[in-house]
């Protein structure tokens, strides 16, 4: 039976609009499936995530499943090149269903810039609804909720990862997806919901957050937005 571990993305450039209400970076994004990694911390978060995977997962067999989406994509990109000198064998799967929550028309935008979008009223009641129990069934504006994004991936775990995990082919099967997605991956499968996953942070199937890195975002902290595209070709 493999070990089964679900890991965050790193710190993003969208992230920054909620976190330190940033204004303008949805603007620079072509859409959220091509949202990338932060450099200056996202990647770094990345990175000591990778550090610690190369001492677990030494002389082990890997299989990595990753949403289709970039920050992912380059999240396992960055763990591949910390572990890969020292694991038995690894795998890579790239699975259309762990592709991010649609977050519609506030996808990137600050608290005013959902204001502006959906009128100040509306978005407040949209906050406000999100955080209750009827959020999950609440799909963000022109968007989707996290009941669709459940039914999405149930497939997913029934037919893809619990048969990996019970596989003998594997010692460890690692998700590197999204907050949402991963917390219901957990609650699938556990029929309970995990801790609230920091970005970069690695939770045990069954047990809590085994990983967290150190690299935080400041208060306060701005990303620069005129290298977005050029840090993307590197």
């Amino acid at each position: 039976m493999a070990k089964l571990l679900f890991m965050r993305h790193g710190f993003t450039i969208a992230n920054n609009a909620r976190w330190n209400n940033q204004p303008g970076i949805s603007e620079h994004i072509k859409s959220d499936r091509e949202c990338p990694l932060e450099k200056s911390i996202g990647a770094v978060q990345v990175a000591e995530a990778g550090n610690f995977l190369k001492e677990k997962f030494k002389e082990k067999r890997v299989l990595v499943f990753v949403s289709p989406y970039l920050r992912p994509r380059e999240s396992a990109q960055i763990i591949y090149q910390k572990v890969h000198k020292s694991v038995g064998s690894i795998q890579f799967k790239i699975v259309e269903a762990l592709r991010e929550i649609d977050q519609g028309a506030i996808f990137a935008k600050n608290y005013d810039e959902q204001d502006q979008e959906l009128g100040k009223d509306e978005a407040a009641y949209f906050r406000d609804m999100k955080k209750s129990k009827k959020g999950p069934g609440l799909p963000f504006p022109y968007g989707e909720s996290e009941v669709e994004v459940r039914r999405r991936i149930l497939h997913f775990v029934k037919h893809d990862l619990l048969v990996a995990c019970s596989s003998e082919e594997y010692d460890y099967v690692l998700v590197v997806a999204h907050d949402t997605v991963n917390k219901w991956l957990y609650y699938i499968i556990n029929d309970n919901f995990p801790p609230q996953q920091p970005t970069a942070a690695i939770i045990e199937n069954g047990g809590g957050i085994i990983f967290e890195p150190t690299t935080l975002v400041p208060h306060g902290y701005v990303v620069d937005l005129d290298n977005i595209h050029a840090n993307k070709k590197k």
